[in-house]
C-alpha cells in the first residue's frame, strides 16, 4: 500500500515554487527595499562674482540634508542662458562622489563662466543628484540679478 506524499515532496510543486515563486518574491522584496530609500532634495545657493580683471562667473554651492551620508553618486548641474561663455548657451558640469556628508559645510562648489551679467539677464539652473542609497532628486529654477525667481 502506497503512502500519500506530503505537498513538499511532490517534485512538480517544488519546481513551480522555485521557478515562479522565488523570482516573484525577490521582485517584491526589491521593490520594498527601494521604497524605503529617502528622497534627496538638492539645496542650491548662487551668487554672481565679478572680479576686476576677469569675466564674471556664476558660483553655485550644492548640498543635501538627507540624514546620513549619500554614497556612490553624482551631481549634475545644467545652466542655460544667453550670457554663458559657451557657444551653445548651455553648460553642464558633473561631480561624482563615493561618500558625501550632509549640510552646507560639505557643499560642492561649481563655477560657471559668463560673458557678462546685467539686471535683465536670466540663467536657468537645474541640479540633479543621484546616489545609490536614495531616490534621485531634481530642482530647477531661474537666477536673476535679484536672486531666485
Amino acid at each position: 500500500m502506497a503512502e500519500k506524499q506530503a505537498w513538499y515532496e511532490n517534485g512538480w510543486i517544488m519546481l513551480f515554487l522555485v521557478v515562479i515563486g522565488v523570482p516573484w518574491g525577490l521582485h517584491f522584496y526589491n521593490n520594498y527595499q527601494e521604497a524605503q530609500l529617502p528622497q534627496v532634495i538638492p539645496q542650491v545657493a548662487a551668487a554672481i562674482e565679478e572680479p576686476l580683471w576677469e569675466s564674471p562667473r556664476l558660483c553655485l554651492t550644492v548640498w543635501h540634508q538627507v540624514e546620513g551620508n549619500l554614497r556612490n553618486g553624482s551631481i549634475a548641474v545644467s545652466v542655460n542662458g544667453k550670457v554663458l561663455a559657451a557657444d551653445d548657451h548651455s553648460i553642464i558640469q558633473m561631480h561624482s562622489f563615493e561618500i558625501w556628508q550632509p549640510n552646507r559645510d560639505n557643499g560642492v562648489d561649481f563655477e560657471i563662466p559668463l560673458t557678462g551679467f546685467g539686471p535683465e539677464d536670466q540663467l536657468g539652473v537645474a541640479v540633479r543628484i543621484r546616489a545609490g542609497n536614495c531616490h534621485e532628486g531634481k530642482v530647477a529654477s531661474t537666477w536673476t540679478a535679484d536672486g531666485w525667481k
